[in-house]
């Protein structure tokens, strides 16, 4: 039987509204720590310390753009996301990811818009409840693992 590699090169995630958010660290207070992450349909597994602060640097330092987001645009997509499959993504983050974040102005098509990269991950955060339940998680990952 042939096995099937999977490489993910991008991928997009837009968060609007309250964000379905949860945190679990399995291994707590061992070198084999790792936490699992869940942000709407997306599961970002982290198991160092590094990573988690790289993580909850880039989402601080996107503070500075959120005043150019609207409070809370709600939930753009279908159904209500607590309710579905909690891990419709799932992404493994090591410390060499690469990161970064920009605010986008808006367009015909995309209100303005704060978009942060973590390696091949893109978030595109449309308001200001997205951003804040989303730093907040990665912020308690970080403490986590500290």
């Amino acid at each position: 039987m042939p096995t099937w590699t999977t490489t993910i090169h991008f991928a997009a995630i837009r968060t609007a509204g309250t964000v379905h958010t949860n945190l679990d660290i399995t291994n707590a207070g061992t070198p084999g720590a790792q936490a699992h992450a869940t942000i709407g349909s997306v599961l970002a597994r982290v198991s160092d310390l590094l990573t988690a602060q790289r993580l909850a640097a880039i989402w601080r330092d996107a503070a500075i753009h959120t005043h150019r987001l609207v409070p809370d645009a709600g939930f753009a997509g279908h159904g209500d996301p607590r309710t579905q499959c909690p891990a419709g993504l799932v992404v493994r983050i090591g410390p060499d990811a690469a990161v970064r974040q920009d605010l986008i102005p808006a367009t015909a098509t995309l209100p303005t818009h704060i978009r942060i990269q973590v390696g091949p991950i893109v978030w595109l955060i449309m308001d200001r409840a997205a951003y804040s339940r989303t730093r907040e998680l990665w912020e308690r990952l970080e403490d986590l693992l500290a």
